[in-house]
């Protein structure tokens, strides 16, 4: 599938050429697995595997695909509400247990990985943070 436009940007969001966005992309893949059924028949033993939960399951290898366009689209923003942009100064808050950095720092957006803001500080070192954690440098 190749790549659409998303919905159409509103002025507001144009306001910086870099600007930052988030899209959900609607996603499919598939699980297999087994319920366990105690039936009399087959058939009896089929309907209630309809009516059971989900069971625990097993990726099927190459099913991941993207079944749709992508259908909501809204501007990457900071802790305070300002838009995140690359090139962006912002502050970085101490770490918590999933980060890699070692304490707060001051830094600029380079790029994004997945649902994150890649920020580079100033000895080049990067790291992936969660945008609602940034704030962004206004002056």
């Amino acid at each position: 599938m190749k790549p659409v436009e998303p919905i159409a940007r509103n002025e507001a969001m144009l306001y910086h050429p870099d600007t930052l966005f988030r899209y959900d992309v609607p996603v499919q893949w598939i699980m297999t697995g087994t319920v366990p059924i105690i039936a009399e028949t087959v058939d009896e033993a089929l309907a209630a595997a309809m009516k059971s939960t989900l069971p625990r399951g097993y990726y099927l290898s190459d099913s991941f695909s993207v079944t749709n366009l992508v259908i909501h689209t809204e501007v990457v923003k900071d802790r305070n509400g300002h838009p995140i942009h690359l090139k962006a100064e912002v502050h970085v808050p101490d770490p918590i247990y999933s980060d890699l950095h070692q304490h707060a720092f001051d830094g600029q957006v380079t790029g994004t990985h997945y649902q994150y803001v890649t920020v580079a500080d100033q000895e080049g070192n990067a790291f992936d943070i969660e945008p609602e954690r940034l704030e962004v440098s206004v002056d």
